[in-house]
């Protein structure tokens, strides 16, 4: 499917469920939030439509210089095994998001209001999981495999 239907597709799904949000039209972007159950309390969320797939990302704290070889460790433990998506981090900036998409293709017609929402709950969910533990490593408290332990459990 191309970008401007993804982006009707996406934008009718987001008012069916009474999602606030806001649409960038230069970057051709969606902006959203979501409360969280964990410290993180609050994340800010990207609904990116390509022409054959939508990226959502959700956005973590971005993480101070000093921790950031911890944070990676952390992120990389984090990420094996995961189906559906998985945590990036620019070492530059200490930027940390969890990313997931759904395929559009062409012939196989608009993403389903499941495959919609599944991209907005899963990376909700993924950072409900791991945020403690996130911050416990981003300000010091406990080692990557301590902080993995943690939420995995």
């Amino acid at each position: 499917m191309n970008q401007a239907g993804l982006i009707e597709r996406v934008t009718r799904f987001f008012n069916a469920i009474e999602l606030e949000y806001e649409f960038d039209s230069d970057a051709k972007v969606f902006f959203a939030g979501s409360k969280l159950d964990c410290r993180l309390e609050r994340c800010r969320i990207v609904i990116d439509p390509e022409d054959d797939l939508i990226k959502c990302y959700a956005f973590l704290p971005n993480v101070d210089e000093a921790h950031r070889p911890a944070v990676a460790e952390f992120i990389t433990r984090a990420n094996y095994g995961l189906k559906r998506g998985n945590f990036e981090f620019d070492f530059s900036d200490g930027e940390v998001r969890y990313r997931m998409y759904v395929d559009c293709p062409e012939d196989a017609g608009e993403p389903s209001d499941e495959q919609l929402g599944h991209m907005l709950v899963i990376p909700v969910g993924m950072l409900e999981q791991y945020g403690n533990a996130y911050l416990d490593v981003a300000e010091g408290r406990k080692s990557p495999a301590e902080a993995i332990l943690d939420a995995e459990r």
